[in-house]
């Protein structure tokens, strides 16, 4: 099972991200009618379960939630500045602070321009909703370590219940501890979007994110009383043809080849060649793709 994250994280993807004010989140996490508030968060999670660990020769395996500040449609001062690349210094966001998702997109090509990025950041964040503020930041991620610690608690209860720490993994990539190694290249795997880990709304990880996350549970039933004795997915095959891999370094990414899978709210993200460095996606470069090369 892996069930939380829309109770929480979906906070920060409210209407593509331009909903992050204090009144915004403060709303979103005592919605009662939706069922966002802890109770009835912690209520439905017991039932299901209870109601799971009471079948017979049952075995639960549980995930739980990532911190906001682990997925890849908020952008942080470090986020926007590995983008921009070329040693861009971003003075306009304060540390802790993040920009939402839309707003990101519209900074357009100020991300490339160090000398106008930091004033389009000001006249973006002035706009409310825009701006996901430290507070609001603390106030996911304590909602999260109440989740998981309600989620431990229920696997503690029932020994047929296994803790599957998705929220540790998460962690480990987003602190740039986990690199893809093919042949005689290395690729850092990272939550920032383009980072290889999550595909292009931020929110839903990768091919290769998925992958990692199947191993995760995967290890935990070989190491349950189960002894379950299944193969893991092999990662680096799965990088090698994933769509959301960047090979180039640039940060963006091709996505996958037919363009009606990708909502159009994310084509503007696209990298028109991963095997070119200097050439990104459209909405940043103001140059059209003239065609899509994967690398």
């Amino acid at each position: 099972l892996g069930i939380g994250n829309n109770d929480v994280l979906a906070a920060i993807a409210v209407d593509n991200g331009t909903r992050l004010s204090a009144d915004d989140i403060d709303t979103f996490l005592n919605d009662t009618g939706e069922g966002h508030d802890l109770i009835s968060i912690q209520a439905g999670l017991s039932d299901i379960i209870q109601s799971l660990a009471e079948i017979d020769d049952s075995y639960i395996f549980v995930a739980n939630i990532p911190k906001v500040t682990d997925m890849g449609a908020i952008f942080s001062r470090s986020d926007i500045e590995s983008l921009a690349g070329d040693g861009a210094s971003v003075t306009a966001l304060a540390d802790g602070d993040y920009l939402g998702f839309t707003a990101f997109v519209n900074l357009g090509t100020a991300l490339m321009n160090e000398d106008t990025l930091n004033d389009k950041i000001l006249t973006l964040i002035a706009e409310e909703g825009n701006l996901l503020h430290s507070d609001d930041v603390e106030a996911l991620n304590d909602r999260v370590a109440e989740i998981n610690a309600h989620i431990s608690t229920l696997c503690d209860q029932y020994k047929n219940v296994t803790l599957v720490d998705i929220n540790a993994f998460f962690d480990t990539v987003a602190e740039g501890a986990f690199v893809i190694t093919r042949g005689v290249g290395t690729y850092p795997l990272t939550t920032t979007l383009g980072g290889g880990f999550f595909s292009l709304d931020g929110m839903n990880p990768s091919h290769t994110g998925y992958a990692l996350i199947a191993n995760r549970f995967i290890s935990a039933m070989a190491a349950s009383e189960l002894k379950m004795n299944a193969y893991a997915t092999n990662y680096l095959t799965v990088w090698g043809t994933d769509p959301y891999r960047d090979t180039d370094g640039d940060g963006f990414v091709t996505g996958p080849d037919d363009r009606n899978e990708i909502d159009l709210n994310y084509r503007k993200l696209i990298d028109c060649d991963d095997g070119e460095k200097d050439v990104i996606a459209p909405q940043f470069s103001g140059e059209a793709c003239l065609s899509i090369n994967p690398g």
